[in-house]
C-alpha cells in the first residue's frame, strides 16, 4: 500500500514540474547570479543550473541544466538541457580551445570549414569523415546538418538577420541552436571565460573555473611586470585594406593587450565596440615613428608587408625591422593557432606581446608571435 501510495503522489508532481513546469522553471530563472570577473556577455547562476546569455540587441537568452523532460528543448526565451551532449557541431575555431581545455572534443562531429582548424587530431578526424565539415561556399549545409541530428550547434553570434533563416529551419527540425557572442567581449580574460559556459553542458565547471583562476593569475603577473619597465614603445597596427586601415579601439579586445603589455597606442583614446576605420593619411601622420608594428593579416616576411602596404618604408619600424606577426603557428591551408588556442590562453598572448614590448630580443621562446624578417 506504500508503494502504491508513493506512486500515486510521484507521478502528478513530475507530470506538474515536466509538462506544466511554471513555478519549477521560474524559481530556476529567479537564481541568484554570479557575475564573471571580466565577462559582460554571459552570467551564471550560483546553483550553476542557469546561464544566461546577454545579446547586444538587449535579448537574452536563458540556459537551463538539469531540468526534468526526456528530450533538450526550447521555450520562448529559454533553453533547457537535460542530458550531457554526445554529439555537437561547432562553427568557430575558438569553440574547438574551449572543448580541447576542458577534454570535450569527442563529442564534435561537425565543423564550418576544415582548412581553418589547427589541431592535428581534430583535422584528421575531419579528412577521414570521423567528423563532418558542415560547410558550403553560401555558409552551412542545412540538408547534412538535419540529417546528423546533433544534440546542439553551437554558432557564432551575427548581428542581423543573415543566419535567421538557417537557425529556424534548423529548430525546426528538433536540433539545438545556441549562438555564442564570445568575440564581442571587451576584455582578453572576459573571452576566456567562455570555457566556463562550455564547462556546464559537459558537468565540467569546476575544471573550467580552476582553468580559467589559474590564466587570471598568470595574466596578471605578466600585466604587473610589464609595469615595472622603464621602456615604452610607440605601436602600430596592422595593414590598410581597400584605403582603409582597421585599428582596434583602445577599450576593446586588442587593445586592453596592447595596454597591459606596456605599449604606447596612439588610439588608445578612441572607444568602440568594434575596429575602427582609418584612411592611410591618419595611420601614417599618427604611426610613422612608432618603435613595433604588429598584426600584419597573415603576412610572414617584411617582403611580404611590403608587398601588401607601398607605404610600408615609411614608418619606422619597417626601417628598423621591428615588425611582429601573430603567424608562428600559422599552415600553408590558413590554419593558424592563435584564433584557436591563443583565445583560451591570452595569459601566453600577453607575454609574448610583454616580450616584444621589452625590445630584448635574445633566448625568449614565443608561443604565438614572430619577428619578421
Amino acid at each position: 500500500m506504500k508503494l502504491i501510495i508513493c506512486i500515486v503522489i510521484f507521478i502528478p508532481l513530475l507530470f506538474f514540474t515536466s509538462c506544466n513546469g511554471g513555478s519549477t522553471n521560474q524559481k530556476l530563472l529567479e537564481s541568484n547570479y554570479n557575475s564573471e570577473q571580466y565577462s559582460t556577455m554571459f552570467t551564471i547562476s550560483e546553483n550553476r543550473k542557469v546561464v544566461t546569455i546577454s545579446y547586444p540587441e538587449h535579448k537574452t537568452l536563458h540556459i537551463v541544466f538539469g531540468a526534468f523532460g526526456s528530450k533538450n528543448f526550447e521555450q520562448n526565451d529559454t533553453i533547457f538541457i537535460t542530458s550531457l551532449p554526445k554529439k555537437v557541431v561547432c562553427t568557430s575555431t575558438t569553440f574547438l580551445g574551449f572543448l580541447k581545455v576542458i577534454n570535450e572534443t569527442s563529442s564534435i562531429v561537425g565543423f564550418q570549414n576544415k582548412k581553418l582548424v589547427f589541431d592535428s587530431v581534430i583535422y584528421d578526424k575531419l579528412l577521414q569523415n570521423q567528423i563532418v565539415d558542415v560547410s558550403t561556399p553560401e555558409g552551412i549545409n542545412n540538408e547534412l546538418l538535419i540529417s546528423m541530428q546533433p544534440d546542439i550547434v553551437f554558432m557564432t553570434y551575427s548581428p542581423g538577420n543573415d543566419k535567421t533563416a538557417t537557425i529556424q529551419r534548423l529548430k525546426n527540425n528538433g536540433i539545438i541552436v545556441i549562438q555564442i557572442p564570445d568575440w564581442l567581449e571587451q576584455h582578453p580574460l572576459g573571452r576566456m571565460e567562455w570555457i566556463q559556459f562550455f564547462s556546464l553542458f559537459y558537468d565540467k565547471y569546476d575544471v573550467a573555473k580552476q582553468y580559467s583562476d589559474s590564466v587570471i593569475s598568470s595574466y596578471n603577473d605578466v600585466k604587473l611586470k610589464s609595469m615595472t619597465k622603464s621602456f615604452t614603445p610607440k605601436v602600430m597596427i596592422g595593414l590598410s585594406f581597400n584605403d582603409q586601415w582597421f585599428v582596434p579601439s583602445g577599450n576593446g579586445y586588442f587593445g586592453t593587450l596592447l595596454q597591459d603589455a606596456g605599449f604606447i597606442y596612439p588610439f588608445q583614446n578612441k572607444k568602440s565596440t568594434q575596429s575602427i576605420s582609418l584612411s592611410k593619411e591618419d595611420v601614417l601622420s599618427q604611426c610613422y615613428d612608432a618603435d613595433i608594428w604588429l598584426n600584419v593579416t597573415t603576412a610572414t616576411s617584411l617582403k611580404e608587408v611590403e608587398l601588401i602596404e607601398r607605404l610600408a618604408p615609411q614608418f619606422k619600424s619597417f626601417q628598423q625591422k621591428n615588425v611582429f606577426n601573430y603567424t608562428k603557428k600559422l599552415l600553408p591551408r590558413g590554419a593558424n593557432d592563435f584564433w584557436e588556442m591563443g583565445v583560451v590562453e591570452p595569459h601566453l598572448v600577453l607575454k609574448d606581446l610583454e616580450w616584444i614590448a621589452s625590445g630584448q630580443y635574445m633566448n625568449q621562446q614565443t608561443t604565438y608571435y614572430k619577428k619578421l624578417q
